[in-house]
């Protein structure tokens, strides 16, 4: 072989593999830089993403707090208010039971006074025509028992006491007396003896028999009078007797008629009384019932919305962790590509370089066996030392070594 074209195929394999070293060295480099320059970059991204999310986890928890809490105000508000309602409901319904109850006692006591007025103005009407029926009777028997009563005064004082001379004042009795002495006298004078002692003794029996007569027959006739002013008399008692009797019967009646409308006023009222207590302490219940209600839905209310609030921050939270978590996995998995595909970028070159290296070492070797690189001396054609291999110098000349 030409020694032109030897040292031409030692250049250019020895070129040919530093090239490939150099080249493989500069883009292990290049992609080492570029392997830090994107996990940097991924790292600087990430961090942004999580400041983000840290940013949007305390905003959503301030606005979901600050929701919470509004919503705690308007059901604190909310319930003094309902409670004032129920409270005015409550003495509003309160007034009007009593009003109502008011004017049903009202009306009773008016009923029941009413009544008794009615009951007085009856036993009143009732007791002027029982005394007006009562002397109606009594009328016709005055007069009899006014007769009744003369005649025995009278036959009392003269026929039993003689308190009272006895007159003849009967015209009957005057008139017989006159008749009887006409006949004595005209007996008399026809005798010729009108004058004599014979015939005044005669007129003077005559009289005396018939007063004596006319005293009895007198007495007689005043005993019917004196009987029939007994029967008025006792008629004119059994009269009063029934007024007495009417009147208080009456008077009984009135009594307990007003006795019966008093208790049922007393009953009426009393259930009045109970019915409005009953209605008021119902009202009073309902409204103590209501108001425990109001205040036991309010702890409910105010539970559920802390709840509620304190499950959605506890949400957010676990969605910000997920997504730190995701934010930080993809870090990770990018750096750790990033790094991977630089490794295997630096593998690849540094797997080429010494594929070159490998290449230009077998053709260094091949010219060896073929005598290329002498020892020095006679044996070499390029005239080397003789105990070392000829290297390439730094003009691009193989030269020997030692």
């Amino acid at each position: 072989m030409a020694i032109g074209t030897t040292a031409a195929i030692i250049g250019s394999a020895a070129i040919g593999a530093g090239a490939s070293m150099a080249a493989s060295s500069k883009a292990a480099k290049a992609q080492k830089s570029a392997a830090n320059q994107a996990s940097e970059t991924q790292y600087q991204i990430a961090q942004e993403d999580r400041a983000f999310q840290k940013d949007l986890y305390d905003q959503q928890r301030a606005d979901t707090q600050a929701a919470t809490d509004l919503a705690r105000q308007y059901i604190a508000n909310a319930t003094p208010a309902a409670a004032d309602a129920l409270r005015t409901g409550a003495d509003a319904a309160a007034q009007h039971l009593t009003a109502g109850y008011g004017q049903a006692i009202n009306a009773a006591n008016s009923g029941f006074g009413q009544a008794r007025t009615d009951i007085n103005s009856g036993f009143d009407q009732a007791r002027t025509d029982a005394n007006s029926g009562f002397d109606a009777a009594r009328t016709p028997l005055q007069a009899y028992a006014s007769t009744g009563n003369d005649a025995l005064d009278r036959y009392y004082k003269t026929f039993v006491t003689g308190e009272t001379p006895y007159a003849a004042t009967d015209p009957g009795y005057a008139w017989r007396l006159q008749q009887g002495q006409q006949a004595l006298e005209r007996s008399a004078a026809a005798r010729g003896g009108l004058f004599s002692g014979a015939t005044g003794k005669a007129l003077t029996e005559y009289a005396q028999g018939a007063a004596s007569q006319e005293f009895q027959a007198s007495a007689d006739r005043l005993t019917p009078i004196v009987n029939m002013g007994y029967a008025a008399n006792t008629a004119l008692s059994d009269i009063e007797a029934n007024r007495g009797n009417t009147l208080a019967q009456l008077s009984a009646n009135r009594g307990t008629a007003l006795g019966d409308v008093s208790q049922n006023q007393g009953r009426t009222l009393a259930e009045l009384y109970g019915q409005q207590g009953t209605a008021l302490g119902g009202l009073s219940m309902d409204y103590g019932t209501r108001v425990a209600d109001l205040h036991t839905g309010l702890g409910t209310a105010m539970a559920n919305v802390t709840t509620g609030g304190n499950a959605q921050i506890n949400a957010l939270a676990t969605q910000y962790g997920q997504r730190t978590s995701n934010i930080l996995g993809n870090l990770s998995q990018g750096v750790s590509n990033a790094q991977m595909a630089a490794g295997e970028a630096r593998a690849s070159g540094y797997l080429g370089a010494g594929k070159a290296v490998s290449n230009s070492m077998n053709t260094l070797g091949m010219l060896y066996g073929m005598g290329a690189f002498g020892k020095g001396g006679a044996s070499s054609p390029y005239g080397g030392t003789g105990n070392g291999l000829m290297i390439l110098g730094a003009n691009g000349r193989l030269g020997g070594g030692t």
